[in-house]
């Protein structure tokens, strides 16, 4: 996940449209994701220090920005990741560390590439 992030960060400033301005849409996705990004590594710092599982918080806070999105973007299979995210999350609080592994690559699955193959399947339908 880390890798990914850094490859969004370094790669995207490099992709954005040549226009120079940003739309209210950029912009509230990027604060949306930023903000997002930085509460995933304050999470997981705090939750290394005090000894905690970092899941569960990584899970919700995933889960909030991906299920805003889907909102901002009209579009219900994020909706639906974002609530399994979310979902994984209360599961991850209750589960083993092994068990939260499991719960992890489960809601990264049902999370990001639901919503991705629902995307490309509604693309290729021309909707």
């Amino acid at each position: 996940m880390t890798s990914g992030a850094l490859i969004v960060a370094f790669y995207k400033p490099k992709t954005v449209n040549t226009s120079g301005g940003m739309s209210h849409f950029d912009r509230a996705m990027a604060y949306l994701w930023s903000s997002s990004g930085v509460l995933i590594v304050l999470a997981v710092v705090f939750c290394v220090l005090h000894n905690l599982s970092p899941n569960p918080m990584v899970h919700f806070v995933a889960g909030t920005a991906t299920f805003i999105s889907g909102g901002i973007l009209r579009f219900n299979p994020l909706k639906i990741g974002g609530i399994i995210l979310a979902f994984s999350g209360i599961a991850s609080i209750f589960a083993s560390e092994a068990n939260q592994q499991i719960i992890f690559a489960f809601a990264m699955l049902a999370g990001y590439i639901y919503p991705a193959i629902a995307l490309k399947k509604a693309e290729k339908q021309g909707e």
